[in-house]
């Protein structure tokens, strides 16, 4: 399998850039040399499955960076005030901005940006995006010792469908190939390799839930939509987060939900705080990490901790 090539930035330039990420209006976006000339291109995504995808299917031809930094969530982050001017400087360098479902970006809502270089990887099949209904996903949240947020009306995880992933790998491919038409066959070539796998993280999941539609599942987080939707799962979600100790309310909220649904799997977006483990297994309830990948994993890439997602799945399904 051909791994993305993702062209290192220096310290400085990745400072600069993680400053760069949302602002107050800014002056339109004018072409720049990287768009037409040989350099390489400068590529912002929205979260980190964008950026992997960006950076298959590119190889060298780009620099490809994500605004968020490290333990910060990509949906809900943006810069400080006193960043504005740097963020405004370094988006205007940028070729390509990739974004995700509407809404999911919060800096977005600090600037004027120009729309020929906003790159709407979900815009070809709006109407497979699934509104947020239940006022337990579009209220607010914290994650970790956040501020409280929300994230729009829409269901942002588009990337766990890998079918939807594939869509949005292919809409990065044709703005690669208007900017740079000479290197279309190349962006072309890396897509086919991106398909490929992105069509066996398909089949696997396809052959690991066959038959298993009906079996009760919980979430701990409003995150799995398109995933629940795509292989068609008993789903229920309540709103904890991995570590935090879930109040006494919360933990009644949850027995009463398993009186109506009487599930024994746990989705985690990650692995909860042992004292929440001990006390679901107490319940009869075994906690399956399956992590929506918002952020760069620390072992391997975006591919390799979705393969992973399906192993926890398939020793999870396979306890008696």
């Amino acid at each position: 399998m051909k791994r993305p090539r993702l062209e290192l930035l220096t310290f400085a330039a990745l400072a600069a850039l993680l400053l760069a990420m949302a602002g107050c209006p800014a002056p339109p976006i004018r072409p720049t040399p990287a768009a037409s000339g040989t350099g390489p291109l400068r590529i912002l995504a929205a979260n980190h499955p964008l950026q992997y995808f960006a950076g298959r299917i590119a190889g060298t031809a780009a620099v490809v960076t994500q605004p968020a930094p490290a333990g910060e969530d990509p949906a809900d982050w943006h810069p400080l005030p006193a960043q504005i001017r740097t963020f405004i400087h370094e988006c205007q360098k940028a070729d390509l901005m990739l974004l995700n479902t509407p809404g999911y970006s919060r800096w977005l809502d600090w600037g004027s940006w120009a729309e020929a270089r906003m790159v709407h990887t979900t815009g070809t099949f709006t109407d497979h995006l699934l509104r947020l209904e239940e006022p337990s996903q579009a209220g607010t949240h914290r994650h970790g010792n956040g501020t409280a947020h929300g994230h729009g009306e829409w269901a942002g995880t588009v990337w766990l469908d890998p079918q939807l992933a594939l869509r949005q790998a292919q809409a990065t491919a044709a703005a690669l190939a208007r900017l740079r038409p000479t290197q279309a066959a190349e962006f072309d070539a890396n897509l086919r390799g991106l398909e490929n796998d992105l069509q066996a993280l398909h089949r696997d999941w396809t052959q690991l839930l066959q038959g298993h539609e009906e079996l009760p599942l919980l979430a701990s987080h409003p995150v799995y939509q398109y995933f629940q939707k795509r292989y068609r799962l008993n789903l229920r979600s309540v709103h904890w987060e991995p570590d935090q100790m879930p109040d006494e309310a919360q933990w009644a909220e949850l027995e009463a939900l398993r009186q109506k649904h009487p599930a024994r799997l746990m989705l985690w977006e990650g692995t909860p705080l042992p004292a929440v483990g001990e006390r679901l297994r107490e319940m009869g309830i075994a906690v399956v990490v399956v992590s929506p990948g918002f952020a760069a994993p620390q072992k391997g890439d975006h591919l390799d901790l979705m393969r992973r997602n399906v192993a926890a799945m398939r020793a999870a399904l396979s306890e008696p």
